[in-house]
């Protein structure tokens, strides 16, 4: 019975896939893609979604966590394709990514103000550091963090954002390391956060945990 319903879910994650680039197109307000952005994102789209909805086939406890888990698989997939292929993460993305993780942990019978707690604190952090960067970092990865700070919570979300500046500062050093950028080449920080926020979905707590056991506490 697994068996097939993981073929299922494969099967309709590739297909859901196939519409990530039109989607994206619309969070960007283009409808017209060159050939090689949307192969790119069909090829992220098939593959990430139809991957991760196997994987929150097997991880996942109640329908409720697979619902949010593949919502939110679905952002951070639009929010890597976008900000690689444009450099942007777009607002309606974000604004509609945050309604979306909102209502879905509505009828998971989360508590609504921890969420926004998680959010506000995700967009004062991310915040503080584009303005402690000089602009390095963009408006869009400030409220992504904030958006995602409704479909993770707290510690998910500080987790996240610790795994996404690990991240970008050991590509940053590699990338230049490699003299392929300089230190005013601009990097894409959305990916990162994408990486981290889908680890921290998972395993935000456990990390949290043992980073605490470390501390003796």
């Amino acid at each position: 019975m697994w068996m097939g319903i993981t073929v299922a879910t494969a099967v309709a994650g590739w297909w859901m896939g196939r519409w990530l680039p039109l989607v994206g197109g619309w969070f960007l307000r283009e409808s017209v893609l060159t050939s090689q952005e949307r192969r790119q994102g069909e090829m992220v789209g098939k593959i990430g979604v139809s991957s991760g909805a196997v994987a929150m086939v097997w991880w996942a406890t109640e329908p409720g966590e697979w619902l949010l888990g593949l919502t939110f698989l679905f952002f951070l997939l639009l929010v890597v394709w976008t900000d690689w292929m444009r450099g942007v993460i777009p607002d309606r993305l974000n604004g509609v990514g945050a309604v979306v993780f909102l209502c879905v942990q509505g009828i998971r019978g989360e508590e609504l103000l921890s969420l926004l707690m998680a959010a506000i604190a995700g967009f004062i952090l991310l915040g503080l550091i584009s303005l402690l960067s000089g602009g390095g970092m963009g408006g869009g990865d400030v409220k992504m963090a904030g958006a995602a700070g409704f479909a993770l919570g707290w510690p998910g979300l500080g987790v996240g954002l610790a795994l996404a500046i690990v991240s970008g500062g050991l590509t940053a050093l590699w990338l230049w390391g490699r003299r392929q950028v300089t230190g005013k080449t601009p990097i894409p920080f959305g990916p990162h956060l994408a990486l981290g926020f889908f680890i921290a979905f998972w395993s935000g707590e456990v990390l949290a945990s043992w980073y605490l056991s470390l501390l003796g506490r």
